[in-house]
């Protein structure tokens, strides 16, 4: 039989159960991990309040464009408080793998994307786009340029990647004109017109 001697060792105001007899490089290694946590921990912190900034942002930006939505908290037939607005943000994040800038970019592009009825239909929209135009970059720029592609049914999108390439680059320099056509005082109210998206 083997016997074993252990002690305790103070890390972080915490006790750890270490062999004595690698006392000293437990110690050493203990460490290391600490640095490491704390580092992966400060990393998660940033990166959740980079999240949270994004999906408060995208939240203003919707309730910006569709302020009597945004009080009645339905929209598109769908809940829309600033919870699951958050919600949303996360799935269009996930689904697509997409980086937070890219993610408010297509928020600022048109806000309907929030919208979109599941990852599951944001991932089939984007892969009609992506066999439509042949590279995920190119589906990117495009989805970037007129986000609500996401929210078609893929059988739509499939057989118009030509068309698809031209009304992104349409969308691109038509979208200040129609922002500032919006803001105006022509409309007494901010347009909230269905244009037949899902």
């Amino acid at each position: 039989m083997v016997g074993t001697t252990h002690m305790w060792a103070v890390l972080s105001n915490r006790l750890a159960f270490v062999p004595q007899s690698s006392s000293g490089s437990a110690h050493r290694s203990l460490g290391k991990v600490s640095v490491t946590a704390t580092s992966m921990a400060e990393q998660t912190m940033k990166q959740d309040l980079v999240a949270n900034a994004v999906a408060a942002a995208a939240f203003n930006l919707w309730a910006e464009e569709y302020p009597t939505a945004a009080r009645s908290g339905k929209f598109m037939g769908q809940h829309a408080t600033r919870k699951h607005v958050v919600d949303r943000v996360n799935l269009l994040q996930d689904a697509l793998s997409l980086d937070w800038a890219q993610v408010l970019g297509m928020v600022r592009a048109d806000s309907r994307v929030l919208f979109v009825q599941s990852a599951k239909h944001a991932q089939q929209a984007f892969a009609a786009v992506k066999a439509e135009v042949g590279s995920h970059g190119a589906a990117i720029d495009i989805i970037m340029n007129q986000p609500t592609l996401l929210l078609a049914d893929k059988t739509t999108i499939h057989g118009k990647g030509d068309f698809l390439q031209a009304m992104a680059g349409f969308s691109s320099v038509a979208r200040p004109i129609y922002r500032a056509i919006k803001k105006s005082e022509i409309f007494p109210e901010p347009l909230e017109w269905d244009f037949g998206l899902p």
